[in-house]
């Protein structure tokens, strides 16, 4: 209401202004969502491979062994993105 008393030519610019910042708000919202989504998926994710990992060593592990395995599961969780990635691509 307040852009019915600027002259015409302000009025479009306040709206094309006004419609960009609502595109890149829907567009960062969207983002928002898919990096939540997938850290929340990885979080979950991880905590299952620190707990099959607990379940399956009787003693505690060297520091060695440790790195191994986070390089591991690091590897993976890399080439999960990468897939995800791939597939949204194809799919948009």
């Amino acid at each position: 209401m307040a852009t019915a008393v600027l002259p015409i030519k302000k009025r479009l610019n306040t709206i094309k202004r006004s419609t960009y910042v609502c595109l890149l708000f829907n567009f960062f919202s969207f983002l928002l969502v898919i990096v939540s989504s997938h850290l929340l998926t990885y979080v979950s994710l991880i905590r299952e491979f620190r707990e099959a990992l607990k379940s399956r060593t009787m003693r505690r592990l060297d520091r060695g062994t440790r790195l191994n395995f986070y390089e591991r599961v690091l590897t993976f969780f890399l080439e999960k993105s990468m897939h995800t990635s791939k597939w949204i691509k194809e799919k948009g």
